[in-house]
This record gives structure tokens, C-alpha cells and sequence, in this order.
């Protein structure tokens, strides 16, 4: 009989380890497509240059000739 409660009291355990990693946190952040409200990106800065356009301009060339 000590057995058989201990096996149900793993699978209990296994049970309720398997539902605490469904636990998702309420906290969510909801942004404005297309408006960055994170902290400060240098790279927002570099893209708005005509050189940074340029290389990515020739990288989707590179990339997009077999279609």
C-alpha cells in the first residue's frame, strides 16, 4: 500500500511541476505598431542615412536575385 501512495503522490507532483510551466504573467505592454517607445537604438539614427540605405539596399540584392 506505501507503494501505490507514494507512486500517486510522483504523479501528483509530476502533475502539478508539468501546470506550473503553463504560467504565463499578465503583465503585458502593448506598443503602437510602428512608434519605438524602448530605450534609446543607435541604429534608428544610422538607418535614416543615405550610406546605411545604400548597403541595405545592395544586401536585399544580393540575397533577392533567385526569385
Amino acid at each position: 500500500m506505501r507503494g501505490k501512495t507514494a507512486a500517486v503522490a510522483l504523479v501528483c507532483a509530476a502533475v502539478l511541476v508539468s501546470l506550473g510551466g503553463c504560467y504565463e504573467s499578465p503583465d503585458v505592454t502593448v506598443y503602437q505598431p510602428g512608434v519605438y517607445k524602448g530605450s534609446r537604438d543607435p541604429l534608428l539614427a544610422l538607418e535614416r542615412t543615405d550610406k546605411q540605405q545604400q548597403r541595405l539596399q545592395a544586401r536585399f540584392k544580393m540575397v533577392q536575385t533567385d526569385r
